[in-house]
């Protein structure tokens, strides 16, 4: 199974409350669909590398446990895949590292 990297969307609130200035009912109707018990990792995080590595890693160490040949292994190892892409990515090309706000 494919990560779908478009998924979700993340948008800083003051952006948000910019793009709905003037327009309460509109800016309620896109709250209101806001998810609850997600996190998000700003890759010019400091931590975020390390973190990602972190969860890429213990995804990795669950599918040795798994048996060959099951859909979710595939998809938890894909997962794996994609966050370690991530940590990559904020080692790489954020070098300007930034202490979470």
């Amino acid at each position: 199974m494919a990560i779908d990297r478009g998924k979700y969307v993340v948008i800083k609130r003051e952006d948000l409350d910019a793009m709905y200035n003037g327009r309460e009912s509109y800016k309620r109707e896109v709250l209101a669909k806001a998810l609850d018990g997600c996190v998000v990792i700003r890759l010019q995080d400091v931590f975020a590398a390390p973190a990602l590595h972190s969860y890429a890693a213990a995804m990795g160490v669950a599918t040795r446990f798994m048996m060959d040949g099951l859909p979710a292994k595939r998809h938890l190892q894909d997962l794996a895949d994609y966050f370690h892409e991530m940590a990559m990515k904020a080692e790489d090309e954020h070098t300007d590292k930034k202490v979470p706000d």
